[in-house]
């Protein structure tokens, strides 16, 4: 186990989001950071589909010259700082033990005494009320689980399963148990994934879409109702106001989107909440279809058999939450997409000690250069 300046700063970003000790934003100063110390080559990566599609939002929210707002900006600028310490190629490298003991101790540190209050049972389960809840930390601990199961270290996968749990997120869960089977039917599976996943994939996503305007109409409410004996916007926790006010905005046919960003006021006059708790109704309605097509395309394009069940534990998370533009979820994402690059086990292999120090000695050369 090996503990580095890069183990230690990432660790710090869940915990500086769960504490509430300081603002959220505290975060984006160490994604920044992270950013700032290990870019060494400004070659940009020509394979990191997830970092691609939000350049792709990024990019194109320049010409959005009409639907310019301060939402917008605001965004844009998270989404590009979220992707900012992988837009270049960085010897960035953490040892994978060292930084999941580090989360592990945070989380245990901020859950303390409300362990105790921890109660799952059907009733909870339906109202979402478990007696502990963290965001960073349960989403981050659910990526490790996968991470750890895709690489066959079924104790180190279990563990971080049981500790998602503890952090009371009902989607995770789910997403959780589904994606850890995924990962352990294709643990020893290498390649590219076939057509027929990103064609599943893919139409999932349509899928939801649809059903999410469906359940705006209210569709669901009296089969919610029978099982849940609640009202199908109190199962959801106000999500169907929200999809409805979304829906009523969304241009008919949706080309270009109403712009990043720009559904936040529109709900917040409507609902009395800025953000929809929808990211795949996000993109496609501040986006339009032919970007989010862009995006889905470059998610799905090189995407291999490791990535998989993180990808979809990804969108699972996606389609309740609002983690599309948290620069601290969007940073573990790519994170852990992309963990052949960015996290080892145990020794560092010849194979990266040989890269870092081709980083190193370009950088030497490059200075003498400038003397």
């Amino acid at each position: 186990m090996h503990i580095n300046k890069y183990t230690i700063l990432i660790a710090l970003i869940p915990f500086l989001v769960d504490s509430h000790l300081v603002p959220s934003w505290a975060s984006y100063l160490i994604v920044i950071a992270l950013a700032l110390m290990s870019i060494r080559n400004y070659e940009p990566f020509q394979h990191n589909g997830l970092v691609c599609g939000y350049i792709l939002i990024v990019v194109t929210s320049v010409f959005r010259l009409q639907q310019y707002s301060v939402d917008m900006v605001k965004d844009v600028g998270l989404m590009a700082i979220g992707i900012l310490p992988f837009l270049a190629k960085n010897n960035l490298k953490v040892e994978a033990r060292g930084l999941n003991l580090l989360l592990m101790a945070g989380f245990m540190f901020l859950v303390g005494t409300r362990f105790m209050s921890f109660s799952l049972s059907i009733k909870t389960f339906i109202g979402s009320h478990f007696g502990i809840e963290m965001g960073a930390y349960t989403y981050t601990l659910g990526l490790f689980a996968v991470y750890w199961m895709v690489r066959d270290y079924k104790r180190w996968a279990i563990l971080n399963l049981v500790l998602m749990f503890l952090g009371g997120k009902r989607i995770a869960m789910a997403a959780g148990v589904v994606c850890m089977l995924i990962a352990f039917y294709y643990r020893y599976k290498d390649g590219e994934v076939k057509k027929l996943w990103k064609w599943f994939i893919a139409a999932c996503c349509v899928l939801y879409l649809y059903i999410s305007w469906r359940f705006a109409k209210g569709a669901y409410n009296d089969i919610i109702l029978e099982y849940t004996e609640k009202s199908a916007d109190a199962f959801a926790l106000g999500r169907q106001q929200l999809f409805r006010a979304v829906f009523e905005i969304t241009p008919d046919p949706n080309l270009w989107g109403v712009g990043p960003g720009n559904t936040c006021e529109y709900l917040q006059d409507t609902v009395g909440l800025k953000r929809m708790h929808n990211d795949i109704l996000k993109v496609y309605s501040e986006n339009g279809f032919f970007i989010s097509l862009g995006f889905l395309w470059f998610m799905l394009r090189r995407l291999n058999y490791k990535q998989l069940p993180l990808l979809i534990f990804i969108l699972f998370v996606f389609c309740t939450t609002n983690t599309f533009i948290y620069v601290y979820m969007i940073f573990m994402y790519v994170l852990f997409l992309e963990a052949d690059q960015y996290i080892y086990i145990g020794e560092m292999s010849g194979e990266t000690n040989m890269y870092i120090r081709m980083l190193q000695d370009k950088e030497k050369v490059k200075l003498r250069r400038q003397k």
